[in-house]
C-alpha cells in the first residue's frame, strides 16, 4: 500500500526518469545525481525475491554487467530502494543506443 507521505511512493518525475515497469522505476537520483536511484514500487523494506532479481535484471540490462550498487537507504529508510554509482556518460549513450530511451543527454551534469 503506498504512503502518502513518502517520497518514492508519490514517484514524482523530479529527475529524467530512464526506465519504469510494474515492479520498479530508474531515474537520476535527486540527491545524487548525476548517480541512479532503482526503486521498488510498494512501499516497505521488504522485498520478496523475485521482484528483486526483477530489479537487478533492469539494473545490469540498463548500465551493463559491472555495477556499483549500493543498498544503504539514508535519506529514505522507509521504501526500498538502491542506487547505481558511478553512472558515467557511456552507460547513458549506450542506453540510448540499445534501448532507444527518450532522454536528452545535455540534461545531465557528470562527475570528472
Amino acid at each position: 500500500m503506498p504512503d502518502p507521505n513518502c517520497q518514492l511512493c508519490k514517484a514524482e518525475h523530479l529527475t529524467e526518469w530512464l526506465y519504469e515497469d510494474q515492479t520498479c522505476w530508474v531515474a537520476v537520483c535527486s540527491t545524487c545525481n548525476p548517480d541512479v536511484i532503482v526503486v521498488y514500487r510498494n512501499h516497505g523494506t521488504y522485498v520478496p525475491e523475485a521482484p528483486l532479481a526483477h530489479m537487478l535484471s533492469v539494473a545490469r540490462r540498463l548500465f551493463g554487467d559491472k555495477l556499483l550498487l549500493d543498498f544503504t537507504m539514508r535519506s529514505i529508510p522507509e521504501h526500498f530502494h538502491f542506487h547505481v554509482r558511478h553512472f558515467n556518460r557511456d552507460q547513458i549513450e549506450r542506453c540510448i543506443r540499445e534501448i532507444g530511451l527518450p532522454i536528452n543527454i545535455q540534461e545531465f551534469k557528470f562527475r570528472l
